[in-house]
């Protein structure tokens, strides 16, 4: 992802998708790279409110 796009899905992960997570305590600093990228595992998809649950 880049530029709008990107700070779109970096605003929705953190201000909607990750608040629905159960138990959420936050994310790891040592997910980083050397090169400054993070990775992140989500176990469930249907966080995110775009994603209708009945059509999956």
């Amino acid at each position: 992802l880049r530029r709008k796009r990107m700070y779109d899905f970096y605003y929705k992960l953190v201000n909607i998708a990750l608040a629905r997570v159960r138990d959420f305590r936050g994310v790891s600093g040592k997910a980083f790279d050397g090169r400054g990228n993070y990775s992140l595992g989500i176990k469930e998809h249907i966080i995110f409110p775009e994603i209708d649950y009945d059509k999956i």
